[in-house]
C-alpha cells in the first residue's frame, strides 16, 4: 500500500502551492469514503427520526496555516439545520393510507454526540413565562455509535481513495498541473 511518504519524491519536485492542492484534494477524496459510510449508518440509527442526522454529515478540509498540516473532519456540519415539515417515521402505516407529516426544528451538530455515546438519565429543568418551574425526569438513551464504527469500518478504503487520487494527480501531463 502506497503512502503519502512513498510520492515523496514525486511531491517534492512541484512548487508548493500545486504540492499541497493535490494533498488537499487526495485528502478530501479519503474523506469524502468515511462520510458515505458515516451517512449510511447515521440513517440506519435514526430510524424514528427525521433523518437530519445522517443528511448533515460533511466531510471538510482544513490547513493549517502555520505548519501546513491538512487535516479532514468529517461529521455533522453546523451549518445544516432542518426546519418544516418531514415525514413521520415513527408511525407504521398500512399500504395506501396518506403520509403522516410532523414539523421538526433538528440541528444535528448539536445532538449527535448523544447519538454516538448516549446520555445518562437526568432531570431536565423549564420555566415557562410566568416564572413556573417544571422538572421532567429524561430516563437516558444508550448509545447508538455510528461515528466510530464507519470510520473503523471505511478506514482502508479511504486511504485506498486517497491513494488512488493522489497516483492519478501525480500522472498528470505537466501542462495541467497548474
Amino acid at each position: 500500500m502506497t503512502s503519502l511518504y512513498d510520492f515523496r519524491a514525486n511531491l517534492s519536485g512541484l512548487k508548493n502551492s500545486v504540492r499541497n492542492r493535490y494533498i488537499r484534494q487526495a485528502a478530501q477524496a479519503g474523506g469524502r469514503v468515511v462520510a458515505r459510510e458515516m451517512r449510511r449508518r447515521a440513517r440506519d440509527k435514526s430510524r424514528t427520526d427525521s433523518g437530519a442526522l445522517g443528511r448533515s454529515i460533511r466531510a471538510v478540509t482544513r490547513t493549517n496555516r502555520r505548519t501546513g498540516v491538512t487535516t479532514v473532519y468529517v461529521g455533522p456540519s453546523r451549518r445544516y439545520e432542518l426546519v418544516g415539515p418531514v415525514r413521520d417515521r415513527r408511525v407504521k402505516r398500512k399500504r395506501g393510507a396518506p403520509v403522516k407529516m410532523r414539523t421538526v426544528n433538528r440541528r444535528p451538530a448539536r445532538y449527535a454526540h448523544l447519538v454516538e455515546f448516549g446520555a445518562g438519565p437526568h432531570d431536565i429543568v423549564v420555566r415557562t413565562k410566568t416564572g413556573q418551574l417544571f422538572i421532567m425526569r429524561h430516563p437516558g438513551h444508550k448509545p447508538e455509535p455510528f461515528a466510530r464504527p464507519a470510520y473503523e469500518a471505511s478506514r482502508q478504503e479511504a486511504v485506498r481513495a486517497f491513494n488512488m487520487k493522489m497516483e492519478q494527480l501525480l500522472t498528470l501531463p505537466q501542462s495541467r498541473r497548474r
